[in-house]
């Protein structure tokens, strides 16, 4: 529960247009809001990569501190898998980051990448690099820059990251895998776990839909241990992944009505997002006094809520005893 209310937008960015939705989260929970006079919540705004982001940052409302978060589609980055022996996640982070030139096929200064790490069942750990061309999310950024709003983009990150955090929030049963529509020319298959997001594979848009099938069988002995279903995301798959049984993201779009809601889902999660903007990537430990502050507030306040009780008992008793007197 929000104790200040936060305007968070998620953008979906493609070739050809850009998917936007813009939320409240307040003490009351979720409602759609504009990001602009002249914008509707949520919609989509047709024009070039570069020229709808700018055409939609210009119609922001200048007197709000918004937040942006912005996924990409899957022909924007690349991704490189690896299976890592049990060993504690900062090794095995400090071990991915110094191979890099080794996974990726670009060179390090030209590219933006951070690292997923997921801990299996059996202590091995799975490790996703992603990685795309700086030029490309200069690009991007640039117009961010050239608004004036560039304080306002929290991060850029893959799609797929989006969705892992979509199912979570909505509770599906996990593990299972997904088959998105093309997106810029390229079909996306992911295994999604209860763990995080174990594996991103793409492939032409010409090859059809039925090169999943392949990919598949691949995966068959990669992760004997996912036994999930395999869905599609949109109208052109069977079996379609299903709506959630409950909405908790209500008042929101589905995901399958507005890919932007991606990325909200990943400005709401706990989970740590992966981010392409050319930000320190960092893992996520576990810090006592993280914990201990708000424990702290909370016994603070329990104890001035008895002190006030003890107190009213306190002042009761002497004003009987003064009136008997």
């Amino acid at each position: 529960m929000a104790i200040f209310p936060r305007d968070i937008i998620g953008l979906y960015l493609e070739r050809d247009g850009l998917h936007y939705c813009c939320v409240r989260k307040g003490m009351l929970g979720l409602s759609l809001t504009r990001p602009g006079p002249d914008l509707e919540p949520q919609g989509l705004i047709e024009g070039s990569e570069y020229s709808c982001v700018r055409r939609f940052l210009e119609g922001i409302s200048p007197g709000i501190r918004h937040e942006i978060y912005l996924v990409l589609p899957r022909g924007s980055f690349f991704v490189r898998d690896m299976t890592l022996p049990p060993m504690d996640l900062e090794e095995a982070w400090v071990s991915v980051e110094n191979n890099l030139a080794v996974y990726c096929h670009l060179p390090l200064d030209q590219i933006y990448h951070d690292v997923l790490l997921t801990q299996r069942e059996d202590s091995t750990i799975n490790a996703l690099v992603f990685y795309a061309q700086r030029n490309v999310i200069d690009r991007i950024l640039d117009v961010f820059s050239e608004s004036g709003k560039r304080h306002l983009l929290k991060w850029v990150g893959p799609f797929s990251m989006g969705i892992y955090s979509w199912l979570l929030i909505q509770d599906y049963s996990l593990p299972l895998k997904l088959i998105l529509p093309p997106q810029d020319g390229s079909f996306e298959l992911d295994v999604f776990s209860r763990e995080g997001l174990l594996y991103s594979a793409s492939w032409p848009e010409s090859e059809g839909k039925g090169a999943s099938q392949l990919v598949l069988a691949g995966l068959e002995e990669r992760f004997e241990d996912v036994d999930g279903e395999v869905y599609f995301m949109g109208q052109d798959g069977v079996p379609g992944l299903p709506p959630p049984r409950d909405n908790k993201l209500k008042p929101l779009p589905l995901l399958v009505e507005n890919p932007s809601v991606a990325a909200i889902a990943g400005a709401l999660s706990r989970k740590r997002q992966v981010s392409l903007d050319g930000k320190p990537s960092k893992i996520r430990r576990l810090r006592p006094w993280h914990l201990l502050l708000p424990i702290s507030i909370g016994v603070f306040f329990i104890l001035v809520f008895f002190t006030r009780q003890t107190y009213k008992g306190y002042s009761a008793a002497n004003e009987q005893v003064r009136l008997a007197s």
